[in-house]
This record gives structure tokens, C-alpha cells and sequence, in this order.
């Protein structure tokens, strides 16, 4: 499940700070927003952000926690240690607690920049899941990139046929590539060829 860390001192310092300002009928709902690295939270007129580990999968989702439920959190919070936040529903998990809220809005998450080019696109279903790729509009891309890699895998094996060099071949050399580079590792070089017994070609990357 998506999912903040923060650390609960640093939370129970801003709830303090707030205090003199949190009264009944003027506070307010607060607000809470999850995003990559980050969580904010504005109340009581103020705007405050926590740094973050975890993983959101590339999600922002903003909700609302009803005021009184904000001026019950900093006695119910832990003083110490790490809190995990996240979102399941209608629920805002704050460590074990699970507290009603409300949905007010899951931004798209954005994947690509404006003059990102074919690579960047067919990069994409390597280095995010497919839910996220379509939540980010970018789905219909990547199909037609998907497309036109097929079409040119097609097109080098019927170059190179008088090598004996098909397209599952190329097709393997590809898939491997997009991966390491979607990891962010050097991109795939055949260092060692071995046949195993059953007389199978092994590709070893150097």
C-alpha cells in the first residue's frame, strides 16, 4: 500500500505549536497531502511539511480530517519514534489508528516532461507500475511506442535474416536493455555467450 514514514516529534511539534491557535469552531478541518517524499499539512491557518520516506507509488492524495478529530491527534499521536501514514479508502491510517476522512483529491502523477522523447516513453513500464502509467494519462503512448518497437524489431530481423538473427532474438537483446536502463544501469552488452547442455545460447552481460 502507498505509505509516508514521519517522524512523530516532528509532528507533535507542530500540533503543539498550533495549540494556542486550535480552538473549537475556528480551527478547522484539517488537511493533509501524501506525495512522494513529503507530507503537508495545513490547520489552524498554518502550512507545514514533513520530510518522508516510503513509497507512494507515485500517488498525491489530498484529504480532510475533521476538526475534531484534529484537536484529539496530538494526544493520541506517539511523542517518539516513526508514524506511518497512508490512505485506504475513506480511512487516514496514522500509525495504528484509523480515522474517517475525506477524499478531496488524488492528483495524476506526472511521468513524462514536455518534450519527452520515444525512449523516455517506452522507459516508462519499466520503471512504473501499469495502474500509475494510465492514472497518469500516458497509457495510449506507451501502447503506440510498444507498436512501433515491435515494428522495428520486425524490420532489423528481416535486415539481418541472412545472419540467422530473428526477431525473438532481438526481441531478448531489446527487453534487456529497456530493463537495465530502466534501472538505471548500464545498458545490456553480450561479455560471454555459453551453450548449456541442452544446447540453449546463455547471454551473460559484462
Amino acid at each position: 500500500m502507498p505509505h509516508l514514514i514521519v517522524e512523530a516529534s516532528a509532528v507533535q511539534a507542530v500540533l503543539k505549536s498550533l495549540k494556542p491557535l486550535a480552538k473549537p469552531g475556528r480551527a478547522g478541518d484539517g488537511s493533509f497531502t501524501l506525495s512522494s517524499e513529503m507530507l503537508q499539512l495545513r490547520w489552524a491557518g498554518g502550512e507545514f511539511e514533513f520530510d518522508a520516506t516510503g513509497d507512494m507509488h507515485d500517488r498525491q492524495v489530498t484529504v480532510l480530517l475533521a476538526e475534531a478529530m484534529m484537536l484529539k491527534l496530538a494526544g493520541v499521536l506517539p511523542k517518539k519514534g516513526e508514524i506511518r501514514v497512508s490512505v485506504a479508502g475513506d480511512r487516514l491510517i496514522l500509525g495504528t489508528m484509523s480515522l474517517p476522512c475525506a477524499v478531496v483529491a488524488e492528483a495524476a502523477p506526472h511521468l513524462l516532461s514536455v518534450n519527452a522523447n520515444a525512449l523516455e516513453v517506452a522507459l516508462l513500464p519499466y520503471r512504473h507500475d501499469r495502474d500509475v502509467i494510465e492514472r497518469s494519462g500516458a497509457g495510449r503512448l506507451v501502447e503506440e511506442v510498444e507498436r512501433k518497437r515491435t515494428r522495428a524489431i520486425a524490420a532489423a530481423a528481416n535486415t539481418l535474416a541472412w545472419l540467422e538473427i530473428d526477431e525473438d532474438l532481438l526481441g531478448t537483446w531489446v527487453e534487456a536493455h529497456l530493463t537495465a536502463k530502466g534501472r538505471g544501469e548500464k545498458t545490456f552488452r553480450v561479455g560471454l555467450i555459453v551453450a548449456n547442455a541442452v544446447g540453449q545460447v546463455e547471454l551473460f552481460p559484462k
